[in-house]
């Protein structure tokens, strides 16, 4: 666990702030839990819970849920959708 310290997430035994890309922050154990395969950095465990994507992949919004944001990575964005370069 943790004592107090300016970066108080636990990762790989040492404490940490914030959780590395690959990481999120878990609010119940005040750990970092690895993210999605699919997913460059997050905010949840699951593949619609990721903010950035490696590679050739494209961060598509899915829905918004009790105020959290549902983004997934797709390599394609699908029918009605273009790949915008500036965000």
């Amino acid at each position: 666990m943790c004592e107090y310290t300016p970066t108080p997430y636990l990762h790989n035994g040492g404490c940490v702030s914030p959780c590395p890309d690959g990481y999120y922050h878990n609010d119940e154990g005040s750990e970092c839990v690895e993210c999605d395969d699919n997913c460059k950095t997050c905010h949840g465990l699951d593949y619609n819970h990721c903010d950035t994507c490696d590679g050739e992949k494209y961060i598509k919004y899915v829905d918004t849920v009790d105020g959290i944001v549902l983004n997934e990575c797709v390599e394609d964005c699908g029918n009605g959708y273009y790949i915008n370069q500036e965000t």
